[in-house]
């Protein structure tokens, strides 16, 4: 991209910031982004180990702007973390992190088949990383029927758990993200009270499934360990999340994980 120099109309000025962001824009958009930052070190003595990051737009890392991916921050930490290894360590892993995010996605119908044709490709992931949820609240039928709500936590529920395990099927290990809370629950109108007793409920039962999982799941529990404040937390659209929240949710899901990769 370039811009004209108000000084003369004739002259441009490539700008390579503009540029750069360009590229991330092409990354960003693309149906799965991969950071890899792999040292030497890491490929001569240990194994990478490839986690993929599967989701909605949170997972996308939608904002009121520029996307903020979640993973762009946890790859900064696994990669401190192996700074931080000393050279006498055996084995040293290495974690890529794939992001397959993908705005307006429902775990109902739609993230399955595209799970699983991601695991028809040649990667091979060792954990997934998965958190949906949000955009089936907001097509539930107990929001007009109140008699649905039961069918509806069950309904969301259960799609979260077939996406486990499509990936335990694969040999990964996974980790269960719990939906994260709406500003409009604020709102004590019938429908928006709705919305948070199934999102909460929802959540319980993920909570469930992971004590059960005989340790295949592990549980970053972004409904509870999520201190920031509403205006700190979410954007203007009171569902996609600020930039630090983005933050703050690699860090959650960083110490859930962590040490099975020592």
């Amino acid at each position: 991209m370039y811009i004209a120099l108000l000084e003369d109309s004739k002259m441009f000025v490539f700008i390579k910031r503009k540029c750069i962001s360009l590229v991330l824009s092409v990354l960003l958009l693309s149906p799965l982004t991969v950071y890899v930052f792999v040292s030497s070190r890491a490929i001569q003595s240990g194994r990478i180990v490839r986690i993929l990051c599967f989701g909605d737009s949170l997972t996308f890392g939608m904002t009121n702007g520029w996307p903020h991916p979640y993973t762009s921050k946890l790859q900064e930490y696994f990669n401190l973390n192996e700074q931080k290894r000393p050279r006498s360590h055996s084995v040293l892993h290495h974690v890529e992190l794939f992001n397959a995010g993908r705005s307006g996605e429902k775990v109902q119908q739609e993230m399955l088949p595209r799970l699983q044709r991601i695991f028809q490709g040649t990667t091979k992931y060792h954990w997934v990383i998965i958190l949906g949820g949000t955009n089936d609240l907001f097509g539930m039928r107990s929001i007009w029927a109140e008699n649905n709500k039961v069918k509806d936590e069950h309904s969301i529920f259960n799609a979260i758990v077939q996406l486990h395990r499509a990936a335990h099927e694969t040999g990964a290990r996974t980790v269960a993200m719990t939906i994260p809370a709406l500003q409009c629950e604020v709102n004590r109108k019938r429908r928006i009270s709705v919305i948070m007793e199934v999102r909460l409920k929802v959540n319980e039962m993920i909570r469930y499934f992971v004590k059960h999982s005989g340790g295949k799941v592990l549980l970053a529990d972004l409904d509870k360990k999520m201190p920031l404040s509403r205006d700190q937390m979410l954007c203007g659209d009171g569902v996609h999340l600020t930039a630090s929240a983005y933050d703050h949710m690699a860090y959650i899901i960083y110490q859930s994980i962590y040490k099975e990769l020592v």
